[in-house]
Formats: C-alpha cells, sequence, structure tokens
C-alpha cells in the first residue's frame, strides 16, 4: 500500500510570507478600487448661471476642492470621481462643463457641452441629478444616457466613463481619467472639480461629490491580498485531502485484515471438507459443504472491498498529489505579488 504523501512545508510557512496589505493614509478607504483613498468635495453650491446668449466666455466657475493628505509618491494607479450629485437638478445637461485639475494644473473634462455637436449646439436638454460616478471602468457612456433621457427627465443615476467635450464634430467620446493624470507624481495638494455654466437660464446646485485616488502600488497590494487569500484555500485543501488520505488508508488496511481473515477460514473450511470426504460421513460432508460456500462468498466479498478500498486509497494519494500542486503554485504566486509590491515601493 503506498503511504500518504508528506504534507508541504507551505502549510507550515505561510502566514509567515502573507503579510498584510499597506495602511494607506487619506480620508478612509474606497469600496471601489483596492487601496483607494476618498476625498470629500469642499465648496460645494450653485453653479453660477451662465453668460446672456451663451456667451463662449462663461461667467465665474463652481470650484469644488478637494484636501488630498497622506498619499505616497508616484502616480495614481486609479483617479474616480463618485457620488456627484446636483440638488436642486440642474437643468439643460449640456450648458454644464465639469473638469478635474490636478495640483500640478493638470487637467480632464470629466464632461462638457454634452450632446453638443456643433460649435454653436447648446447641447443635450436633460438635466443633472446624480449620483453619478465616473471611471475608467465604468459600464456606461455619458452621452448615450444623456440621449435616452429625455427633454424633461434626468440623466439616471449611474456610473460613467468621462467623456470629451462637445463642440464642432463631438461624438462624446469616453475619455480616461487616471491615463489623463499620469505625469501627476504628487498627488498630494488642492484637487479642484470646476463646473461652468455656458448659458443664461438654466441653473443647478453640487451638494455632493468625492475624488477618489488609489496609490500607484495598489494593484500590487491587491495581488497581495488575493495571493493570500488563494494560499489559505490551497493549504486548506491540502489538510482536507491529506486527512481524507489517510482515512483511505486505514479502510485499505482493514480492508486488507478482513481479507486474511476470510483467506484463513475459506483454507479451514477446504480442510474440513477433505476431512469429511475421507471420513465417508454424509453428514458431515453436507455440513462441511455448507461452511465452505459460505467462506467462500465471504472471501470474494472481502476481496471485492479491498478492491474498493485500495481504488479510493490511490484516489485520495492522487487528490494529495494535486492540493499540493496547487498550493505550490499559490505560493509561487504570492511571492511574486509580494516580490513585485516591494519593487513598487522602492521605485
Amino acid at each position: 500500500m503506498v503511504p500518504i504523501r508528506s504534507r508541504l512545508a507551505v502549510l507550515m510557512t505561510a502566514a509567515s510570507l502573507a503579510a498584510g496589505a499597506l495602511l494607506l493614509g487619506g480620508a478612509g478607504p474606497s469600496q471601489a478600487v483596492f487601496g483607494a483613498q476618498t476625498f470629500p468635495g469642499l465648496g460645494l453650491g450653485p453653479i453660477p448661471d451662465g453668460g446672456a446668449g451663451c456667451a463662449p466666455s462663461p461667467v465665474t466657475p463652481l470650484n469644488v476642492t478637494f484636501n488630498v493628505t497622506g498619499m505616497p509618491t508616484g502616480a495614481a494607479s486609479d483617479v474616480r470621481i463618485t457620488g456627484l450629485t446636483f440638488s436642486p437638478h440642474h437643468t439643460r445637461a449640456g450648458e454644464v462643463v465639469a473638469q478635474l485639475i490636478a495640483p500640478n494644473g493638470a487637467q480632464q473634462i470629466i464632461f462638457g457641452r454634452t450632446g453638443a455637436t456643433t460649435s454653436v449646439s447648446t447641447g443635450d436638454n436633460s438635466d443633472l441629478a446624480g449620483p453619478y460616478s465616473f471611471a475608467d471602468d465604468a459600464p456606461d457612456n455619458w452621452w448615450v444616457a444623456a440621449g435616452s433621457a429625455g427633454d424633461t427627465a434626468a440623466i439616471p443615476s449611474g456610473s460613467y466613463r468621462s467623456s470629451a467635450v462637445g463642440g464642432a464634430g463631438a461624438t462624446g467620446a469616453v475619455t480616461s481619467l487616471t491615463s489623463a493624470f499620469s505625469g501627476v507624481t504628487n498627488l498630494n495638494g488642492t484637487w479642484t472639480l470646476r463646473f461652468t455654466d455656458g448659458c443664461v437660464g438654466d441653473t443647478g446646485a453640487v451638494t455632493a461629490v468625492t475624488l477618489e485616488l488609489a496609490p500607484k502600488c495598489a494593484p500590487f497590494e491587491s495581488a497581495v491580498v488575493t495571493g493570500q487569500a488563494k494560499v489559505s484555500t490551497a493549504n486548506a485543501a491540502v489538510s482536507t485531502a491529506t486527512t481524507t488520505g489517510a482515512a483511505a488508508d486505514a479502510a485499505a488496511k482493514d480492508a486488507a485484515a478482513a481479507l486474511k481473515k476470510a483467506k484463513k477460514k475459506l483454507t479451514k473450511a477446504g480442510k474440513a471438507l477433505k476431512a469429511a470426504t475421507t471420513s465417508g460421513q454424509e453428514v458431515a460432508i453436507q455440513k462441511a459443504k455448507k461452511k465452505l460456500a459460505k467462506a467462500k462468498k465471504a472471501f470474494k466479498k472481502a476481496k471485492a472491498a479491498q478492491a474498493a478500498a485500495l481504488s479510493t486509497a490511490a484516489a485520495a494519494h492522487q487528490a494529495v498529489t494535486s492540493a499540493q500542486a496547487a498550493a505550490i503554485a499559490a505560493q509561487a504566486q504570492l511571492i511574486a505579488a509580494q516580490s513585485a509590491l516591494a519593487n513598487c515601493k522602492s521605485t
């Protein structure tokens, strides 16, 4: 019988190798992106009404600011705007331009002149309500949602991609917030979300908005946490498979003992029949034959039981081998993730 293979040392070392993710400074952890920090908007309020006749140079904008602190050096791995809410609704979304500006002056349009495809168009008539989120992994298209909302309805609350500003030949093409700020290596400071109204007569106010920034090493931290979970799961599988294999080995050992016992009884019954036949006593012969038949049946049953037990044990050994291989792979992935995280921190 093949013995259970020894458990891997990984079962004993996983805990020491699986270090916790970094605790980052800021306004609190984000639920959207691993490691992201959230910064609430300050200076909320009404968006000043635009100039008469949709003047090309809007009046004073509303500048909502975010006081970003505690972020490590390096470009953000993710930039997003969440919870943007207008109350009261701002009528005519096409009049408003929302632009995010980093402390170093880098900037990106979140949305602007929505639905305007010519230089003189005032754009979409839908209202701005919210809450809205804008992120590179968002599922929805801002211009499509605005076009489907209708002139008297609000653009539905949801998660959208940022889009290029409207105007001559514009299509509302999606843009990347994170890429736009890839050159910002010092995330700390005052970020600004600037709202400008391009036409007179339609107003609204910003009542809530949050800036979310994920540090450059956040993806690697996420990979480490995921790797830790995989190692834990793989080690548990090895432990379970090993326990099951040990039980299968014990059952196979018991089956072998039962077969040996049945074989002895079969041999004894055969000898008894031979002795009875020699004596010529018919009653003894018939009795010996019955015992022999019973012993043969028991032996056949014990043999089948042993074969089944050996098969189960072999399958259990294979399960242990597979579980150990998975544990080794998970450990290697965790070590690679830890190395990548350490390299990210050092650069």
